[in-house]
């Protein structure tokens, strides 16, 4: 079971919507873990994951019923730390009777929003929605109640071209190759990336894993973020920086980019690589 310092609990902002960013962000904190790899997409993506089950909280108006649907919605393992999240989150806050409901139905959220959170350090990785995704399609338990199949890899974005908007299922690799190929050609056609309603920065990529450089906030004793790179299947270089990728969806993401930009994307890269033949490919 998820732990974090139980007597900072009164910090969180006690209303109605717990999940909010700032409860979020506080919830890692409480973990003595470092928020700074969560971008607002990923915190947004956490929020929209555990929307049904605020759906399916709201109507309920004793604790016991709210104990009898976590058995029925989680698993038999995460609902008996839930309830006892329950019960520990009203003993330590006595909340006045009018709350009791609140406060077990914010239990709940705290429990799962721990157990997310938990998952993805434990595992290394970097924190794009897309690696939250992972991480919970790993993990038996998340895998069920989030309905995230191990092998799903891509996600709902939604892509602005000079005001016109268009939704597509996109993987990471290829969203990290039209970031690259968006920061590298900045004037003209207009394109924003959106998940979630938050505008993902194209900076993203930048602190990602996908470049051989640790970012400038790592801190020693976490698994290394770029362990990936050693055996990835190609590398490309743009701008000086080196890229490393397994699919192809990262130059089509790079290409298709490209296109939207009108331009030609051979001039923006150079040293594409299959590192698997170590031989320089085109495309």
């Amino acid at each position: 079971m998820t732990t974090y310092n139980t007597d900072k609990l009164n910090n969180f902002i006690f209303d109605q919507d717990f999940l909010t960013s700032d409860n979020i962000r506080l919830l890692i904190n409480l973990m003595n873990l470092s928020d700074t790899l969560f971008c607002d997409v990923s915190v947004s993506y956490i929020k929209e994951l555990l929307q049904p089950f605020v759906l399916g909280l709201n109507n309920i108006e004793t604790v016991e019923a709210i104990k009898a649907w976590t058995y029925t919605i989680l698993t038999p393992e995460l609902s008996k730390y839930a309830v006892s999240s329950i019960d520990t989150e009203i003993r330590n806050r006595d909340p006045e009777p009018v709350k009791i409901v609140l406060c077990a139905r914010n239990a709940i959220f705290q429990y799962l929003v721990a157990e997310i959170i938990e998952l993805l350090f434990a595992n290394g990785t970097i924190l794009l929605p897309w690696d939250i995704q992972t991480a919970i399609g790993s993990d038996p338990e998340l895998s069920k109640i989030f309905g995230i199949l191990k092998d799903q890899k891509v996600l709902p974005v939604t892509i602005s071209i000079d005001g016109n908007q268009f939704k597509h299922l996109i993987s990471l690799e290829f969203i990290c190759g039209l970031s690259v190929m968006l920061l590298s050609h900045t004037a003209g056609t207009k394109i924003d990336i959106y998940m979630s309603d938050v505008l993902f920065s194209k900076d993203y990529v930048n602190v990602s894993k996908f470049i051989s450089e640790y970012p400038s906030n790592y801190e020693m004793g976490q698994s290394p973020i770029h362990s990936r790179i050693s055996d990835s299947n190609f590398s490309i270089i743009v701008d000086n920086t080196k890229y490393y990728f397994d699919t192809g969806d990262f130059v089509q993401g790079f290409a298709t980019g490209a296109s939207w930009l009108n331009v030609d994307h051979r001039q923006y890269w150079k040293d594409l690589r299959d590192r698997s033949q170590n031989i320089n490919i085109t495309f």
